[in-house]
C-alpha cells in the first residue's frame, strides 16, 4: 500500500488509506472464496516501521474492520514511538508524520487508548536488538496475551548487520518468523539452527549488485524525499475530533440525551 506523501504526511489521513484497502482486500478475498458461502476469509497484514503501528491505529478506530483482519504482522513498529522522533524534532522542523510518532504525541496516545489490540486479532512484531530508529527497544513490544515479540538476535546472536530496515527487507531469520506467523506456527518452536542457516531470505543475493543498489536507492529516494518535503512543521497537528477521548465522551453524551 502506497501512503499519501510517502507516510510523510498527517497520519490520520494515511489511516483511512489502510482502512480503505482492508475492506477492499476482504471484499475481494470473500469474493474469490466459494460463492454463496457465507465463510469470510480474513486478511494478514504486514508492516515494517510505521506500517506496522497504523494498521493498529484504523483497528482502533473503525470496529467494523476488525472481524476482516486475522493477523498483524509489525517489523519494528513504532507502536510506542520512538526518541529518535523527539531528538529530530526538537532540533528540526519536522514531517508531520514524525512529529505524530514521539513519544506520547497526541497520535500514540490515541492509538493505543482504550484497547491496544483486539482478542480476534493475532499480533506478531519481529524486532532487532541493533534497531537505530524505534528506541527505546521495548518502544514497538506489546505486552498483551494475543502478542508475540521476537527479537532477531534473540535467535541469531551475533547478527548485529540486521537493524531497522534489515529485520523486515532482507534478513532470513526475519522471512523465517513470518512465513511460520502465518501459517500459525509458534515462533518460539523455531531453532536457532534452522533460522541462521541462511543470511538472506529467497531472492536476494548479497553477491550481486541488484540488491546493493536496491538497498541504496530505497535509502536514497526516502532521504531525498525527506530534505524535499514541504510539510514540516515544529509541532504535531491536532487530533481530529474522531480521535479525541474528549469529543467521544461528548458525542456519547449527546446520544444519550437524545435517546432521553
Amino acid at each position: 500500500l502506497q501512503l499519501p506523501e510517502k507516510g510523510l504526511g498527517d497520519l490520520q489521513i494515511a489511516a483511512e488509506y489502510i482502512v480503505f484497502a482492508i475492506r477492499k482486500i476482504y471484499k475481494t478475498a470473500t469474493k474469490q472464496k466459494e460463492k454463496g458461502i457465507r465463510n469470510k476469509t480474513r486478511i494478514n497484514i504486514i508492516g515494517h516501521s510505521l506500517g506496522g503501528a497504523l494498521p493498529r491505529f484504523a483497528l482502533r478506530f473503525w470496529p467494523d474492520i476488525r472481524i476482516m483482519v486475522n493477523h498483524l504482522i509489525g517489523f519494528g513498529p513504532t507502536n510506542h514511538g520512538t526518541i529518535m522522533a523527539d531528538k529530530v524534532c526538537d532540533l528540526l522542523r519536522c514531517p508531520i508524520s514524525v512529529t505524530q510518532q514521539r513519544i506520547n504525541s497526541s497520535f500514540i496516545c490515541a492509538l493505543n487508548s482504550y484497547k491496544e489490540t483486539f482478542p480476534s486479532i493475532k499480533y506478531t512484531n519481529i524486532l532487532s536488538k541493533f534497531d537505530e530508529i524505534v528506541r527505546p527497544l521495548n518502544s514497538s513490544e506489546i505486552n498483551e496475551k494475543n502478542v508475540t515479540n521476537i527479537y532477531i538476535q534473540d535467535l541469531c546472536p551475533f547478527r548485529i548487520f540486521v537493524e531497522h530496515l534489515g529485520a523486515g527487507i532482507y534478513d532470513y531469520c526475519g522471512y523465517l518468523l513470518t512465513i511460520n506467523a502465518l501459517n500459525s506456527r509458534s515462533l518460539n518452536k523455531i531453532s536457532s539452527d534452522k533460522c541462521c542457516e541462511k543470511m538472506l531470505m529467497p531472492g536476494i543475493n548479497i553477491s550481486t549488485t541488484e540488491f546493493l543498489s536496491k538497498v541504496s536507492y530505497s535509502a536514497e529516494e526516502h532521504a531525498r524525499h525527506l530534505l524535499m518535503y514541504f510539510g514540516e512543521v515544529k509541532q504535531e497537528p491536532e487530533l481530529r475530533c474522531p480521535f479525541r477521548t474528549d469529543c467521544i465522551l461528548r458525542k456519547k453524551r449527546v446520544k444519550t440525551m437524545i435517546l432521553r
